[in-house]
């Protein structure tokens, strides 16, 4: 009797691990970056008189080629971004999160810092049945980070200068 469980207990694991009864996504597409002015002012950095305030900020995904402003009630960055002090570097940076919402390999996001300065951000994305994964960055129109890059680090961290 002990052998009979014991086989359907194994038979049970067995039959439970398939792939296709795996729920769960892998979205790992946000990233991190810092921002200064020619000066080398950090412009995320809050005690600069000179610096973007978050509540200034607005975020827009391109959506079939339309602008469409990000807010998402229920997260807790409802815009998908937030500004804070990085727990590697100590610096104020931005955590933002990109269009990725679509099925296109390349995604296209808006950053508009106040009312008179944007910025575009295009990822590439790396898409499977369970993963979506940014592997390209480009800043209006540089390349700022990829996997292919020679400056490649698992993290997407990089610097702007405005």
């Amino acid at each position: 009797m002990n052998k009979l469980v014991g086989y359907c207990f194994l038979a049970l694991v067995i039959v439970s691990c398939q792939d296709d009864d795996i729920d769960g996504y892998n979205l790992d597409t946000q990233f991190v970056f810092e921002v200064y002015n020619a000066e080398g002012v950090n412009l995320l950095d809050p005690a600069n008189a000179t610096s973007f305030q978050a509540s200034q900020i607005d975020i827009y995904y391109e959506v079939d080629g339309e602008k469409q402003r990000v807010f998402n009630g229920n997260y807790t960055h409802p815009e998908n971004f937030s500004i804070r002090e990085d727990e590697i570097t100590d610096k104020h940076t931005m955590v933002l999160g990109p269009n990725d919402g679509t099925d296109e390999g390349t995604t296209v996001t808006y950053v508009q810092w106040n009312e008179n300065d944007a910025d575009t951000i295009t990822c590439d994305i790396a898409r499977g049945k369970r993963f979506a994964v940014t592997t390209q960055i480009t800043y209006n129109g540089q390349e700022v980070w990829s996997v292919d890059g020679e400056d490649y680090s698992e993290r997407r961290y990089f610097t702007i200068i405005k």
